[in-house]
């Protein structure tokens, strides 16, 4: 079984943005690749995983 836990974090602001430089596109390529699961299942009928 999966846990989870919430963290937070104090960082100054230079580590702020080399975070955020990073996280971008990461979040960008999860947003596009659920599209495309999404989209095969509306247009095709097919089951894609995310793995």
């Amino acid at each position: 079984m999966l846990k989870a836990a919430k963290v937070r974090y104090y960082l100054i602001s230079e580590q702020e943005e080399f975070l955020n430089s990073r996280f971008d596109p990461a979040r960008f390529v999860n947003i596009k690749s659920l599209f495309i699961i999404s989209t095969q299942y509306k247009r095709h009928g097919l089951k894609l995983s995310a793995r």
